[in-house]
């Protein structure tokens, strides 16, 4: 006899926002099944309660789009189901990607409160089937809206599982909480393990007999087995199974030893806390993902939509100090972030992208998906440009601007160098939407600019200067270039005077060498990889030759010995150093295999010591698998330390990470740095996100990252590794910048301030009525971190509402004190995601407090008058 007693079918439909058909017409089908899900429970009504048809809606974007057209009658019928527990609705919007911020979670649950109120539901749990992982802090959002379950289904093609599965345990946050979690099989194994759709009880019989066996011979010790069912052939986007509930009715009928039971997701946590969830094991750390190296396959676009969301987060700042001006600005607001999270949700393409890359059902995917990226850009674009022209009153007919606004839209203090338009200068028309344009993330840096000095801008602060205050400068030089040196206030900077490439960086003020000079490849060098012909296939096989059974049955098919071809350019065409008042570059032109042009700059300040980087070059298309790296070879002690943000959190490599998963490649949300006992270097990434600290590591599965003496740095913004639904190939001319900087020791705060300059975060614009005036949004106190500010949804007449996002990043707790400047009257709370109430907020005075543990993500609502 066996101890599993009963086998637990949760029926749902799989959401790719593409793949198996092209995005409108999948988003469509999805408002259909649902309208099939609750038929289906009609027509199960009188069955016997195990084999009553249940169907989970595993992600709500579909939902909400289902509801903008659904007949009252129907949403009625949907939440009777809702309520009887035969329909379950789950707290995320769709399965994304670690490209996903801390703003972009903030946003993607924050409405969840409004279902739970029409469906009179907890939607208390959350589901994430075929994505590899999420960041550590997706956790504490979870918990602050309410969801206390977490439920995946992980697909370890060209991926991994953190522990053996299926199990559960219970996930640890960074402050310190617990999130209970179920890593499930890969999802759709019911139907794919009994036989679904041969409808025949005899072939689920032999299945379930099989699996059955299979789990305890594992060692599985719980009295019920847990898989989730599709519809095969469709096992992604699939409508509901019409035969499902009659094929568990018959088996049942027919009395085998394991009962099989319609569940859902509600149904798995309650039975797993009546089993004691103090007896589920404890771990702390990132679930790191594997996937998200398939953005390198749209590279131009990732970044794109990276510099959308800093667009939006700092109209976002503004909106709290000018507010909304129309519901239609709310509504571009809300159709730019929409397309940015679905540009992040984790389906990049139709399922024949790299076997039939002309296809034309691939061309439509990849546009649609190409589309959500510049969606997102243009719109953001407007709601910066829109706020920015409210904050100076500007009309949108003028003469010549009377001066400029600058605004620093982060919590940290900014230096902000004023490239002003040179079109501000003219004595001519000047339209506000024309302006518009400025505001564009991808048109940043093309337009013609005229330095006029620089200011320190406090946090969330703005000033308008005059012109008349204002002048060209000329800054000083500050800098020598001399027989193949380069020496500035900050660096020593020692290159080849025939290529032009940097052999060494000494650092005057850690007084250190932070190169090695050993290494085969220079600093910021381009490196090419490749599967090496002379010992495989030039194919994806050679790295991950699929296999749907193995990996069915969780066996790893990763070739750790693969054999690569790196190389850096085939030569350097020309190189120059380019001086400027106030900073120096070195600017060198290179052949490269698989490229039609590159030139790569490295550019030194005076003023700080921040080294940018930006390479420019137009890509050949090439569809054999293929990287583009950047290398960063370290001077470092052995045993050295890495820690890398995600959403907002610092995260240690290997310490701070999840059992098996992902260290060989990392997605970073602003930076990685790299340290030991006497110096830390960091690299930041504000437009392509993934790394790969310690060498070049793809395809090796490690489970540790190995600390040897000098290590290897790579920025890796291109690849194009993927087998299925990413881009085959990528082409055409591409931009991308990093900085680089040291430090002496690994401090988080400091390291978040400078990944936000190296984002040029400060914004100028057009003062066309200017006086000399400065402002101020928040005022804060405290080692405490702001990542995100934004207009509460509370709006109250002659006050001002605003949410604020704080972050705790070190290890000790902290207290936060916080002011409006100008503010008569001050009332604050801690609330959840959906800005319910948690706590009154101590005020004394005009100050507010509020106490912050080690590693917490805390929200505070503050109203002024």
């Amino acid at each position: 006899m066996s101890k599993i007693k009963e086998i637990w079918c949760m029926h749902h439909s799989h959401l790719d926002v593409g793949y198996t058909h092209p995005q409108p017409l999948l988003l469509e089908l999805q408002s259909d099944y649902i309208e099939q899900a609750i038929d289906l429970c009609i027509e199960t009504s009188d069955y016997p309660e195990e084999s009553r048809f249940r169907w989970t809606v595993e992600a709500n974007y579909p939902l909400r789009r289902w509801l903008e057209t659904a007949r009252p009658e129907r949403v009625d019928l949907l939440k009777q189901f809702v309520r009887e527990g035969q329909i379950s609705l789950a707290a995320l919007p769709m399965h994304t990607t670690p490209g996903a911020d801390a703003g972009e979670a903030l946003h993607m649950l924050e409405d969840l409160d409004q279902l739970r109120a029409l469906f009179d539901a907890k939607m208390a749990t959350a589901v994430n089937h075929d994505v590899n992982g999420q960041p550590w802090p997706l956790s504490q959002f979870l918990l602050d809206s309410g969801v206390n379950f977490y439920l995946t289904g992980i697909n370890i093609h060209f991926g991994g599982i953190p522990f053996n599965r299926p199990s559960a345990f219970r996930w640890e946050t960074p402050d310190g909480r617990e999130l209970l979690t179920f890593l499930g099989e890969h999802y759709s194994l019911f139907s794919q393990f009994f036989y679904t759709y041969e409808a025949d009880t005899e072939k689920m019989h032999e299945g379930v007999t099989k699996y059955v066996a299979r789990l305890e011979q594992n060692g599985y010790d719980k009295d019920f087995a847990f898989l989730t069912a599709t519809n095969p052939p469709l096992f992604d986007n699939n409508c509901p199974d019409l035969q499902l509930a009659d094929l568990i009715r018959r088996y049942n009928e027919e009395g085998h030893e394991q009962k099989i039971r319609f569940v859902t997701p509600e149904m798995l946590r309650d039975k797993l806390i009546a089993d004691g969830v103090e007896k589920l094991p404890v771990y702390a750390g990132d679930w790191t993902d594997y996937w998200n190296f398939g953005c390198g396959s749209t590279a131009r676009e990732t970044r794109v939509n990276r510099l959308a969301k800093q667009a939006v987060r700092q109209a976002e700042m503004l909106e709290c100090v000018n507010g909304s001006p129309n519901p239609q600005y709310d509504r571009v607001k809300a159709e730019c972030l929409q397309s940015s999270l679905l540009f992040d949700e984790h389906t990049w393409g139709a399922s024949q992208s790299v076997t039939a890359p002309d296809d034309p059902e691939t061309q439509a995917q990849k546009i649609q998906k190409y589309q959500y990226a510049y969606d997102a850009a243009a719109k953001s674009a407007y709601l910066l440009s829109t706020q920015m022209e409210l904050l100076c009153n500007n009309p949108h007919q003028s003469g010549r601007p009377e001066g400029i606004v600058v605004v620093n839209p982060t919590g940290t203090e900014q230096r902000a160098e004023l490239e002003v338009p040179a079109s501000y200068l003219k004595e001519e028309r000047q339209l506000a939407a024309l302006r518009s344009k400025q505001y564009v993330p991808y048109l940043k840096g093309y337009e013609e600019t005229v330095f006029m000095g620089a200011v320190q801008m406090p946090p969330f602060s703005w000033r308008t200067i005059p012109f008349s205050l204002l002048r060209e400068e000329d800054r000083e030089k500050q800098y020598t270039v001399k027989d193949g040196e380069i020496t500035t206030p900050y660096y020593r900077v020692v290159f080849n005077r025939t290529t032009g490439r940097i052999r060494q960086i000494y650092d005057k003020v850690q007084k250190r060498e932070l190169l090695d000079e050993e290494s085969p490849w220079a600093f910021f060098e381009a490196v090419r990889e490749t599967v090496d012909g002379r010992w495989q296939n030039q194919s994806r096989a050679a790295l991950f030759p699929r296999d749907v059974e193995l990996g069915n049955l969780n066996i790893t098919v990763w070739q750790h010995d693969w054999k690569a071809d790196r190389r850096g350019a085939e030569s350097v065409e020309k190189w120059r150093v380019e001086e400027k008042p106030g900073e120096v570059s070195l600017i060198w032109e290179s052949h490269m295999e698989g490229m039609e042009k590159m030139e790569q700059s490295v550019t030194f300040s005076a003023s700080y010591p921040r080294v940018m980087m930006k390479a420019w070059f137009v890509k050949k298309p090439v569809s054999t698998p293929e990287s583009i790296y950047f290398a960063f070879p370290l001077k470092m002690k052995k045993n050295w330390d890495c820690s890398f943000d995600t959403m907002g959190t610092y995260v240690r490599l290997d310490e701070e990470q999840l059992g098996n998963v992902c260290r060989d490649w990392l997605t970073v949300d602003k930076s990685i740095s790299m340290y030991d006992d006497s110096v830390c270097m960091t690299l930041f990434c504000p437009d392509a996100p993934m790394v790969q600290p310690g060498g070049f590591h793809f395809g090796h599965e490690s489970r540790v990252i190995a600390r040897e003496k000098d290590p290897l740095l790579l920025a890796w913004p291109l690849n194009n590794y993927w087998d299925t639904n990413f881009n085959a190939d990528q082409s055409g001319a591409m931009e991308f910048s990093y900085g680089f900087e040291a430090f002496d020791h690994f401090e988080p705060e400091r390291i978040y301030g400078e990944s936000l300059a190296a984002e040029n975060a400060c914004v100028i614009g057009a003062a066309v009525q200017c006086k000399e005036s400065e402002g101020c949004l928040l005022k804060g106190k405290g080692d405490v971190a702001v990542l995100y500010v934004h207009p509460s949804r509370f709006i109250q007449a002659g006050r001002k509402t605003m949410v604020v996002l704080l972050k705790n990043m070190t290890k000790q707790d902290q207290k936060y004190e916080f002011t409006v400047p100008d503010c008569l009257d001050l009332n604050a709370w801690e609330v959840t995601v959906q800005e319910r109430e948690k706590e009154v907020l101590e005020v004394c005075g005009l100050t507010g407090t509020i106490e912050m543990p080690a590693g917490a993500l805390k929200l505070i609502r503050i109203s002024c008058k």
